[in-house]
């Protein structure tokens, strides 16, 4: 719901762990700054303002359970620090959900073996910078920012390639589950997982994991009727358990 104030504050949180890279590369200390203005000096989203109600999926009006709901949840995220800094000395709670969602174990499993086959994907990619920028080479007309880490790129081959050997990899893929429609027209298939998209730099909410699942669990335990009230009967119950 905040785009902007989520862009900003992924590009700042790039610049301090670039800033850290910088203390133990001194031989590329140059175009890791480089690299760095370019981050700084990309176009920010406009931030929407920020919702007067909560409407459900679907549109609508909020129920007074949903609005309770997200009372409590904001206040606990506040207090607890599920929280962003969209700029310094701000402080805005993270995008969260109200309950849990569901996702069977079988996907969970295929996610986490998928994993290393993506990683090995994007690894030889990067080992092949001659490849990667000539498939490049189309979209860096049309998309500056793009344009730029190409450029540092360039340089730093033109500089005498990296200074260290060691790559870490910080990878995230997005996914969402699709429930396709069955040919015979009898309801849909069973969910599976579908790519969305793969994030070579994924560091910034990690963290805040552990405190979803705290969130959850709080709101569990104080307002389970509130909770039951917003979810499917079944999943519901499953919570429950």
């Amino acid at each position: 719901q905040c785009l902007g104030e989520y862009v900003r504050m992924r590009r700042s949180m790039l610049s301090r762990l670039l800033d850290w890279l910088l203390l133990g590369m001194r031989p590329g200390r140059a175009l890791l700054s480089a690299f760095a203005l370019a981050l700084a000096s990309r176009p920010a989203v406009a931030a929407a303002p920020a919702p007067s109600s909560i409407s459900p999926l679907g549109g609508g009006t909020p129920s007074a359970v949903s609005v309770a709901l997200v009372s409590r949840a904001l206040g606990w995220a506040n207090t607890k620090g599920l929280q962003m800094s969209p700029q310094p000395g701000v402080f805005v709670h993270a995008p969260l959900s109200l309950t849990p969602f569901p996702l069977s174990a079988t996907e969970f499993e295929r996610a986490r073996a998928l994993a290393p086959a993506f990683n090995t994907l994007v690894e030889a990619i990067a080992a092949d910078p001659d490849w990667l920028l000539e498939v490049l080479d189309a979209t860096l007309a049309s998309d500056p920012f793009t344009a730029r880490l190409a450029q540092v790129l360039r340089d730093l081959r033109t500089a005498g390639g990296e200074a260290q050997p060691l790559h870490l990899g910080i990878h995230r893929s997005d996914y969402m589950l699709d429930e396709p429609a069955r040919a015979d027209g009898a309801g849909f298939a069973a969910p599976r997982l579908q790519q969305i998209e793969l994030n070579t730099i994924a560091a910034s909410f990690g963290c805040l994991s552990a405190k979803i699942s705290g969130l959850h669990t709080y709101l569990c335990a104080v307002a389970a009727d509130d909770v039951a009230a917003v979810l499917e009967p079944s999943a519901a119950a499953e919570l429950a358990a």
